[in-house]
């Protein structure tokens, strides 16, 4: 069985049918057949075609065999190229933004920062506060604000659910919520209010996890583990783990598709109450 999963909307047209895949679907397929992909929203130049019968990785999907089935995660790379551009001057720093639905870039003369987006989000707003610049990307209740500081080049990305306000913000998606503060040395961090509701919350472990790879967040993923995990990982080897991630897709609960520098593989995790119990891959 093929099993096609997409990180855009799309219409999918096979033998005189038409199907519209979304990024929370899938389609599956008994037979091989050839599928004509149109991106909603865009011409035609950026349609292609998907032969089941003649699979290979192509710049438009990754494929992966996993127990009998075929799995095809259609990328956004072709459509990544349409980018909005945003320009700052902060300390006499020129700072450009480059936004896509796969990734953000923050360059200056001195650095280039390139951050890979979890979703093709298309609700976002890019703005300065104090001496940074910030960028939320919002996904129903859900949001991943990403912070860059022009001045020491360093970059923090939160993702959760982002109560705003007029100079900080909340992340509510911690044991704690956490309120930070813009200042013009940078963010701080203002109070902690404890959340009980998430102290046992195991549904979000796996994908906060992945999340932190992505970010190379090492602190906060070895973070997740359950304490006879952490003694069979160091944070060191951690940083090995998945090396240099570029993409993710659950496609179970606890299981998710991963795209590396080097290999693609699936992450199975086992979790229980508020801690990753064990990570397996194939």
């Amino acid at each position: 069985m093929f099993k096609i999963y997409s990180s855009y909307d799309c219409l999918l047209k096979f033998n005189d049918k038409q199907e519209f895949l979304d990024n929370n679907t899938n389609l599956s397929f008994d037979n091989p057949c050839k599928i004509s992909v149109y991106p909603v929203g865009k011409n035609d130049l950026y349609s292609f075609v998907l032969d089941l019968g003649n699979l290979k990785d192509d710049k438009f999907y990754k494929i992966q065999k996993y127990e009998n089935n075929v799995y095809i995660f259609l990328v956004d790379n072709i459509i990544s190229k349409t980018q909005n551009i945003y320009n700052f001057n902060i300390k006499k720093i020129l700072c450009q933004v480059f936004v896509s639905t796969t990734s953000i870039i923050f360059q200056t003369e001195k650095v280039r920062k390139k951050i890979y987006l979890p979703f093709p989000y298309k609700d976002y707003i890019c703005q300065q506060q104090k001496n940074l610049i910030t960028c939320q990307f919002n996904e129903g209740s859900n949001s991943l604000l990403t912070i860059f500081n022009p001045i020491t080049n360093q970059t923090k990305s939160y993702y959760g659910h982002i109560e705003n306000k007029s100079n900080s913000f909340i992340l509510k998606n911690n044991i704690f919520d956490i309120e930070y503060i813009f200042t013009e040395d940078g963010l701080k961090i203002n109070s902690f209010i404890e959340n009980s509701e998430l102290r046992h919350n195991s549904l979000a472990l796996p994908y906060n996890f992945m999340v932190a790879i992505l970010e190379k967040n090492f602190e906060y993923a070895y973070s997740l583990l359950d304490e006879k995990l952490q003694d069979k990982i160091s944070k060191n080897q951690l940083k090995d783990f998945l090396p240099e991630l570029k993409y993710f897709k659950f496609i179970e609960k606890n299981k998710c598709f991963a795209v590396c520098e080097a290999q693609k593989i699936f992450v199975d995790f086992s979790v229980a109450e508020n801690k990753i119990l064990d990570i397996t891959t194939n």
